[in-house]
């Protein structure tokens, strides 16, 4: 997997573009203290992911091959959310947490989300230098929006969600959708392309399986991790976007 061969990247969103402004128990417990609900943020973002993945198990892709919309799929998640941090609040009023999150999410995402450091610098560099660029990402149907909102769609030639295709990472159909929607004709060889997430199986393994590159975003410093350290090739780590550019635009020469 020679990276001098690249022509084009595929990027992940969520902490690799893009991070929540606030922890997501903190938005939480902000969104129930308006419905009068008292909840701890640590104990909302305690049980969050793994709450958030075992409805992922259930009703993969938000829902979108069991007739569930997103939103409804979501409302779902914030109340499992709640009561599983042992808040036992009536179903209505947990409805509405969730209706004044997903206001938050849907119609202030500019609010909701912050660019992470180093991000737009190396997406300049990076189209500066040629290559095309993508997104995969396991999103819902908020994506278009949110990369809009903080000014990061003009940088991409398309956007291919978990929700809009109906498969999520780390299954390889998303990434070879991916792969002929750089040219809207000829299909890139997987070792044209390279993906960039921060996720060990669904940003690195998945797509090596595929024959494409992938590097990974590190950007807590986890380079000691174990894990970290038995799959992913060193050279394919880096801190942020500029140090990818850097990466790319040293390989070249």
């Amino acid at each position: 997997m020679s990276i001098s061969r690249l022509k084009a990247l595929t990027f992940d969103v969520t902490n690799t573009l893009i991070k929540a402004r606030q922890s997501i128990g903190h938005q939480y417990a902000e969104a129930a203290h308006v419905h009068g609900i008292e909840a701890s943020p640590a104990a909302l973002e305690r049980v969050f992911e793994g709450t958030m993945q075992q409805k992922k198990v259930e009703m993969p892709d938000y829902g979108k091959h069991h007739g569930v919309s997103s939103r409804e799929w979501w409302a779902d998640v914030v109340r499992r959310v709640f009561i599983n941090a042992g808040h036992n609040a009536p179903r209505a009023a947990l409805a509405k947490v969730s209706d004044t999150l997903w206001e938050h999410f849907q119609e202030e995402p500019a609010e909701a989300w912050e660019v992470m450091a180093n991000v737009v610098e190396g997406l300049e560099a990076l189209k500066a230098n040629g290559y095309r660029l993508g997104i995969v990402s396991n999103f819902d149907e908020t994506l278009e929006r949110t990369l809009r909102a903080n000014g990061l769609n003009v940088y991409f030639d398309f956007q291919v969600s978990s929700e809009q295709l109906g498969v999520s990472k780390p299954k390889p159909g998303i990434f070879e959708k991916a792969l002929g929607e750089f040219t809207g004709g000829r299909r890139l060889a997987p070792s044209e392309v390279a993906h960039v997430g921060d996720e060990i199986k669904n940003d690195y393994v998945a797509p090596r399986n595929l024959g494409m590159t992938a590097f990974l975003v590190d950007n807590e410093g986890l380079t000691s991790n174990v894990l970290m350290q038995r799959i992913v090739d060193r050279r394919h780590i880096v801190r942020d976007l500029k140090g990818l550019s850097n990466l790319l635009a040293t390989s070249q020469e």
